[in-house]
């Protein structure tokens, strides 16, 4: 447990866990400020229905970005630590890379679990948000508690990416009766033009 102090280790941690900070900035801030406005015009004036397509649409669209986004992660990861880290020895940059590598993974899931949050906010049920943090909080304490003798730092990024995967069966069960994702992209559709 020595390796989670102040060092080289926790330095590229942290350099690393900031990479979806910098990628994703846009994405959470049209889901706040386009997407669920959009989303509640539509199921006040239309329908729940068509509202819920429009959702599904979103999710599939932004999945598709956001997987497109954890490649560009994962195969540029030597050159965003370069830029955002100039100053680090080999070592904490070989280590950030790696790091920053295995956090890509999460883009995806992280992205679906905002906009499932976001949903069950606009339908007012709130359960579902207070759960995110306390399962990945959870996840990774667990993690280090468990695995951090033999993985080392690496076990936070890790138990990281999977409390993100962990959260959208979540998620979806409790928000099961109010919301069913379909894979839907459908590019002609008007509101759907308003978000991209």
């Amino acid at each position: 447990m020595r390796c989670f102090g102040s060092n080289y280790k926790t330095d590229a941690y942290f350099v690393a866990n900031s990479v979806p900070s910098l990628f994703f900035l846009g994405f959470y801030t049209t889901i706040a400020f386009v997407f669920l406005p959009l989303y509640n015009e539509r199921r006040l004036s239309i329908g729940k229905t068509e509202a819920d397509k429009f959702a599904n649409n979103v999710i599939t669209f932004y999945a598709i970005i956001s997987l497109f986004l954890s490649i560009v992660g994962v195969v540029l990861a030597p050159k965003i630590i370069s830029l955002i880290a100039p100053a680090f020895d080999f070592r904490t940059k070989t280590l950030a890379i790696n790091l920053t590598r295995i956090v890509c993974l999460s883009f995806v899931f992280n992205i679906i679990v905002g906009i499932f949050s976001s949903l069950q906010y606009v339908n007012k049920r709130y359960f579902g948000q207070q759960v995110i943090h306390l399962i990945n909080n959870l996840m990774v304490l667990l993690s280090i508690l468990i695995f951090a003798k033999d993985l080392g730092i690496y076990i936070i990024a890790i138990s990281g990416v999977l409390s993100w995967v962990i959260q959208i069966p979540i998620q979806k069960y409790i928000f099961v009766k109010d919301f069913k994702y379909k894979i839907n992209l459908n590019f002609n559709d008007t509101t759907f033009k308003k978000c991209r």
